[in-house]
C-alpha cells in the first residue's frame, strides 16, 4: 500500500503543466520554425513524396532542436564547448592519443 502511495504521489506529480517557456518571445521565431518543420516533413513525405525535401526539413528540425538544448544548456554555448571538449579530450586518454 505505501508503495502504492508513492507511486500516486509521483503520477499526480507529472501531470502538473510545466512552464511554458518555448513560447517566449525570444525563443518563438525558433519554435515556429521546428513546428513548421515537422509538419513540413510530415506533408512532403506522405503527400508529396519528395526524398529531398524530407531529408531538408528533417535537418531543420536537427537544427532546431540543437538550439534548444544549447539554450537549455547551462552556460549555453561556452558550456556545451567545454562539456564536448572534456569529453573528446578523455575519450582520447582512453584510446592511447
Amino acid at each position: 500500500m505505501l508503495k502504492f502511495k508513492s507511486y500516486l504521489k509521483n503520477y499526480a506529480f507529472m501531470l502538473q503543466f510545466p512552464e511554458i517557456d518555448f513560447l517566449m518571445s525570444q525563443r518563438l521565431p525558433f519554435t515556429v520554425g521546428f513546428v513548421g518543420s515537422m509538419v513540413a516533413t510530415i506533408y512532403v513525405s506522405m503527400v508529396m513524396h519528395s526524398y529531398i525535401l524530407s531529408v531538408f526539413f528533417s535537418v531543420l528540425q536537427v537544427l532546431a532542436l540543437a538550439y534548444y538544448a544549447i539554450s537549455y544548456f547551462p552556460g549555453g554555448s561556452a558550456g556545451m564547448k567545454f562539456l564536448s571538449s572534456t569529453l573528446v579530450s578523455s575519450v582520447l586518454r582512453c584510446f592511447g592519443r
